[in-house]
């Protein structure tokens, strides 16, 4: 196949931008959760890295076949809102246990 030569359209960047930002935001969550649950033990960092595997699993078995039945927009926005509560239960459960204790201490 050739290709015709033009650029790509504008929108395609800020897309590109934002699934880069998000990327970067979910890794930098992860290992952030990750970092704080082994200044506690081998078992919750293995518990830590299960609960942010498992969701991800299951979304690419069973999110294409979701979106085809009900749109990939509502199981996109789920999904986020999902994560978002478990992010801040999971921060806030950590703040509560973890309070003046830092990795380094």
């Amino acid at each position: 196949m050739g290709s015709s030569g033009a650029p790509p359209p504008r929108l395609y960047w800020f897309w590109l931008t934002g699934v880069g930002c998000t990327s970067l935001g979910i890794q930098m969550l992860v290992f952030g959760l990750v970092w704080h649950a082994a200044l506690v033990s081998p078992t919750l960092t293995a518990t830590v890295l299960s609960a942010q595997v498992i969701p991800r699993v299951l979304l690419t078995l069973h999110g294409g076949a979701l979106s085809d039945r009900i749109g990939a927009f509502p199981v996109m926005i789920g999904a986020n809102m999902i994560l978002c509560a478990v992010a801040a239960t999971g921060a806030f459960a950590m703040m509560v246990t973890f309070q003046g204790r830092t990795p380094w201490s």
